[in-house]
């Protein structure tokens, strides 16, 4: 992710507005509120077992005391969710006897909105994710309303990843303000009991203020949001209106270059600082008070929970305190530097994302303990459960096995930890370990217990508060001292320390990856030109091109050996060894870890005893740094404020929108620090310009070597932008999914319109019924592409899967999202952060969230022998692709795969079903190290007969059946005459002999080789027909004479006329492809690629067509004669 210059990306306040007239249902609102119980709801055994293993995670459930070592004693506490209870007059409205008053104001549903927003458009590098509101509530959204109980504003942090894999950190201060229905008259109700005494009775909304940010300054921006607040509503010196202050935090104040300046911000006389490490070193543990984690969980549990991650396993925080979850999931993912977590990040999981808890990947998501119990049906039972408020840990019944932690290392890693945080888990609770242990040498149970009771009451007292917005943890001036409490202290010896102790904490971590990894360097190719390959496992598959894993893993220490032989398998490892080999010019994170294995090795040099050389001293460079003073906000050009008010803005409540004439022109940043981050742009600039730019088109599937593969994405890229098409206009045309169409009972309408409300409602459904099946049969047309490409056994690719599945997400066809992250898995691809995004988005649009049970039915249907056959009429055996067929970039080490009987009885089996964790796949099904492996091919485009038959499946040749029909219809007689001469010497290349000229991957390449003399032209077709409107190169009647494009300059071509267009419509309007332009030439290039590897382009003929040419034919349905 790039660097922003911009501190702050938005500030977002998200308000709550009435839904006029539309009420749940009383069961709707008992089922929302109230939470799971295996005692009082009828449940199946399998959700009964989920909740029996994490029982201990519920509210108000006992914890065990352990018998361990002082480290891994738990206390017996009894936790509370962070969430105050619900309105009494809410719950009084659930009471089955009870009358229900629609027309009482806590009775009227809330839907959360973006209200105001500063900038007031999106930044194109930054766009502002719309499912802000979601993060906001992660209580759910679907049941908030109006409260006579006033809350104190608390505040809670999440994390967004956007499309490109980068984050967002989002700070967010929940306020509670007055709320009103506008000019409706409210009901005087009797307050104290007092007869003839009637009083309106006061309630609140929530009103959420949001700061976005692409930097983890999250204590820094709890400070800001909290003084912003108090500055505003609570005193009178306010000499600037919020909009100033606004537009001052988004666009004046910069972010600080790392490892060059110190900012700072003064507010409400709190110093505010916002300072970076070098670019090589990871920023969170300068900006996050790792000592937090420290006090949640003991040295056991935190290493547990680290190397869990490590292995990539599943791994579930939970926590009564939100504000707890994004901190500590941040601070674990630091601690893997110089890896990164590459997977599914949701430190705070809304409760309508539940369902992704059984997702067949690797994740790292947060949970608050007000939700755990609506998830845990959902949770996978290979996820490990991390629970920071009680310090226990609990595994699924499928969790899988770690590999044991080299012994020596673990003890150097868990002694440096000891030694620098070993006592904070105690000190939170008002105890010390040797206090522990010697009470527990004495065998006094009693005594021991009470001592743990109390401690347990000390700690859930100092972390029920950790939310609350004015807790005194959370003071400003604390603020600005907790990273440093032990960095400025002077040593014996007059000097400062170079390290704090938070800095050892971090150094540990890294030392331990720099033990186990250094001499990976000696496996990387030498001498080999990697500027054009962005995959360390070589070029085309070529073993002797790429890391050598294998010889790596043999030839380290045999301690060592287990957890590497977990390692590489890994989508971190993946990350890592690509950028090293391929970006390490502009990866400055490995420069900086080469440079410490260095360290490392030369420390003992020379030398009869090793020197202390920190790699991490924070403590050190903070010191050195520039101080640069931000602006403040920018009184000049502002009204005159109404005499009386002293001079100052003075707010009753926070507003709900922006006042717009109150902003002003921002000021540009100071000269310093642009000069500091152009230096950084413009050498970036020219070392991409030396080595290239990885980031520009990995993940874009343009990569791929084999052209076949390259016609598949094409083939992705153009048609599922076509699909869900029809229902999406007829949402427009008959506004569904407008604010009035979201309701939970019926909108009363006039009698009069009654009868016309009932016959539009009844056209918008049967409209919308045809739109939702075409969608489901454009949907259904591109999964079977997908199978077809496994029975064609071509290696897959993620940008195809992630296509679909964004389609998915339009259409709300969330079962084949989750079959195609399944398939996914079992293709053993390396996923990334876009498809995991994508997935996020198809159930976010999906009103009817599945839970994991119907997740569970639809993988375990005994009719089901494999996913592949979920296609009616497609009873194919898919098979996995062959190392033959050329790798992936994405793909993992090619697998070895129980034989298709094996596989058909195995998916009958309901336990090894379960089990469909990517990892444990991975795991189970890796090849021994120390076998001799076989070596992976370049595949060879080698002349094939056109007569040679494909692989079909019978969906994909119906439809490439009636594509050829219809265009034969639209253009009689049609000929392509695809023959080339070539003009060096006059040797005849039909269609293979030009695929094979090409130069793979080269999409700026528009030439192909000769076969007999090498020498490079641009190939040609022509199109002809009978009929006379046929427009040609000259003219009507006349043949079309195109350039051949090959799969690669055509995949990017046509992108750009999407991205130019802003979609897939000017490419099937029918005037797109008539007359002689580069646009017919692009169009017919699709139909020559697609025809000769006979993929359907019917959709491509639908500009000529009124009615839908993609429907589910009855025929296939039915069994085929032959």
């Amino acid at each position: 992710q790039a660097l922003s210059r911009r501190l702050v990306e938005y500030f977002v306040m998200v308000s709550c507005n009435p839904i006029d007239d539309k009420l749940p249902s009383k069961e709707h609102r008992i089922t929302k509120t109230r939470p799971p119980d295996p005692a009082r709801d009828k449940m199946n055994s399998r959700t009964k077992a989920r909740f029996d293993v994490r029982r201990v995670h519920l509210s108000n459930a006992p914890i065990d005391v352990s018998n361990g070592s002082p480290d891994r004693l738990s206390l017996n506490t009894s936790m509370h969710s962070s969430q105050s209870s619900m309105d009494p007059a809410f719950m009084a409205s659930l009471d089955e006897d009870a009358e229900f008053d629609g027309d009482a104001i806590e009775n009227k549903i809330l839907v959360p909105q973006i209200t105001a927003r500063y900038p007031p458009k999106d930044h194109p590098d930054q766009p502002l994710n719309l499912r802000l509101p979601q993060f906001c509530h992660p209580e759910g959204m679907d049941l908030i309303h109006p409260t006579t109980q006033y809350k104190m504003p608390r505040v809670h942090h999440f994390v967004l990843t956007d499309s490109l894999g980068g984050k967002q950190y989002g700070t967010a201060l929940t306020v509670y303000e007055e709320f009103t229905l506008g000019n409706k008259k409210k009901k005087p109700e009797e307050v104290g009991g007092k007869k003839g005494k009637k009083k309106e009775r006061i309630h609140y909304a929530p009103r959420v203020l949001v700061l976005l940010s692409t930097w983890p300054y999250l204590t820094a921006f709890r400070t800001y949001l909290t003084q912003l607040y108090r500055l505003a509503t609570t005193t009178n010196v306010m000499t600037a209106p919020i909009e100033r202050y606004v537009q001052n935090i988004c666009a004046e104040v910069p972010a600080p270059p790392p490892g060059a300046f110190e900012v700072q911000l003064n507010i409400l006389g709190s110093n505010i600082r916002f300072w970076a490490p070098p670019a090589n070193q990871p920023i969170p543990y300068v900006s996050l008070p790792v000592k937090v984690l420290f006090e949640c969980l003991d040295i056991g549990n935190i290493l547990f929970a680290w190397y869990t991650l490590a292995c990539e396993q599943k791994v579930l925080l939970v926590s009564g305190q939100l504000s707890l979850l994004t901190v500590c999931a941040e601070i674990l993912n630091s601690f893997l530097f110089p890896m990164k977590w590459s997977h599914l990040y949701i430190p705070v999981l809304p409760r309508s994302l539940s369902a992704m808890l059984d997702a067949p990947m690797p994740y790292l998501c947060g949970i608050s303990r007000e939700n755990f119990p609506f998830a845990v049906e959902d949770i996978s039972d290979e996820t490990v459960v991390v629970d920071l408020d009680r310090n226990v840990i609990t595994l699924g019944p499928n969790t899988p096995d770690l590999p044991p932690l080299p012994h020596n290392r673990r003890k150097k890693l868990e002694s440096a930890l000891k030694a620098n945080a070993g006592e904070v888990f105690w000190e939170a609770r008002n105890l010390t370990k040797t206090d522990v242990l010697r009470v527990r040498a004495s065998g006094d149970e009693g005594t021991l217990g009470e001592m743990l009771d109390k401690a347990g009451a000390v700690w859930e007292e100092k972390i029920r508060a950790r939310d609350d917005a004015f807790n005194l943890a959370h003071a400003p001036d604390s603020a600005s001292i907790q990273f440093d409490e032990d960095a400025n202290v002077y040593l014996d010896d007059g000097s400062l320390p170079k390290q704090s102790r938070w800095d050892a904490v971090q150094e540990a971590f890294l030392r331990f990856y720099v033990s186990l990894l250094q001499d990976y360097r000696k496996f990387l190719p030498k001498g080999v030109d990697l500027e054009d390959r962005d995959t360390w496992r070589g070029k085309g598959g070529m073993s002797d091109l790429r890391f050598d894993q294998d010889a790596f893993v043999i030839n380290s220490p045999l301690e060592f050996q287990p957890f590497l032989e977990e390692l590489i398998m890994t989508q971190q490892w993946d990350d890592f060894i690509t950028r090293k080999m391929h970006n390490a010019a502009d990866a400055p994170d490995i420069k900086f870890f080469d440079q410490s294995i260095d360290a490392k090795r030369n420390r003992s040099k020379l030398k009869l005893k090793k020197k202390d050389t920190p790699f991490l001293h924070s403590a050190s460079a903070h010191r050195d740094l520039k101080r640069v003073k931000a602006v403040e906000p920018n009184e000049e050009g502002l009204p005159p404020l109404d005499e009386g008010t002293g001079g100052a803005y003075m707010y009753k409540m926070w507003p709900t929108t922006f006042d717009d004439s109150l902003f002003g022109s921002p000021r540009p940043i100071p000269s310093i620090i642009s000069a500091e981050f152009d230096r950084r742009k413009s050498l970036r600039s020219m070392l991409r310009s030396k080595y290239g730019s990885v980031e520009l088109t990995r993940g874009s599937g343009d990569r791929n070597r084999n052209p076949e593969v390259t016609a598949f994405i094409l083939f992705f890229a153009t048609f599922t932008s076509v699909i869900g098409k029809e229902l999406s206009l007829v949402e427009q045309k008959h506004g569904i999914g407008s604010r009035d169409d979201v309701a939970f009972g019926g909108q009363l309408l006039p009698p009069a319109m009654a009868a016309t409300t009932r016959q539009t409602l009844a056209n918008r459904d049967d409209d919308t019924e045809v739109a939702r099946t075409i969608a489901k049969a454009q949907i259904d047309l591109g999964y079977d592409i997908l199978v077809l490409m496994r029975t064609r056994r071509l290696p897959p690719e993620p940008i195809t899967y992630k296509l679909l599945i964004q389609a998915c997400g339009r259409c709300k066809v969330t079962h084949r999202a989750s079959g195609l992250m399944d398939m996914l898995a079992r293709d053993g691809l390396a996923t990334n952060s876009e498809i995991y995004t994508s997935l996020i988005t198809a159930f976010s649009n999906d009103d009817s969230q599945p839970s994991s049970l119907a997740l569970y039915q639809m993988y375990g249907d005994d009719n089901m022998s494999s996913l592949s056959s979920q296609l009616s009429g497609s009873n194919l055996l898919v098979e996995k692709h062959p190392s033959s067929s050329g790798a992936s970039e994405h793909s993992l080490d090619f697998i070895s795969e129980s034989s298709p009987s094996e596989q058909g009885s195995a998916n009958k089996s309901k336990g090894l079903r379960l089990k469909n964790s990517m990892t444990s796949k991975l795991s189970a099904n890796r090849p021994g190290f120390g076998k001799k492996t076989s070596k992976r091919k370049i595949p060879k485009f080698s002349k094939k007969n056109k007569s040679q038959t494909l692989k079909m499946t019978p969906i994909v040749s119906k439809h490439f059946e009636l594509g050829e029909s219809l265009l034969e219809s639209l253009y009689p007689s049609i000929e392509i005459d695809d023959e080339n001469v070539c003009p060096k010497c006059a040797t005849s290349l039909d269609e293979n002999d030009i695929f094979a000229g090409w130069t793979p991957c080269a999409s700026n390449n528009y030439s192909t080789k000769c076969s007999s003399c090498q020498h490079k032209f641009v190939p040609k077709f022509s199109v002809t027909c009978a009929s006379p409107t046929f427009e040609g190169s000259q003219g009507k009647g006349t043949p079309l004479y195109c350039d051949h494009l090959s799969p690669w300059v055509l995949l990017r071509e046509i992108r750009s006329v999407i991205n130019a267009t802003g979609g897939v419509d000017s490419i099937i309007d029918e005037k797109f492809r008539s007359g002689p332009d580069i646009s017919a030439t692009l169009w017919w290039n699709m139909i020559v690629t697609f025809r000769r590897f006979k993929l359907p382009f019917i959709f491509l003929l639908q500009g000529s067509f009124q009615n839908q040419l993609i429907l589910p034919p009855p025929a296939l349905n039915e069994p085929t004669s032959t």
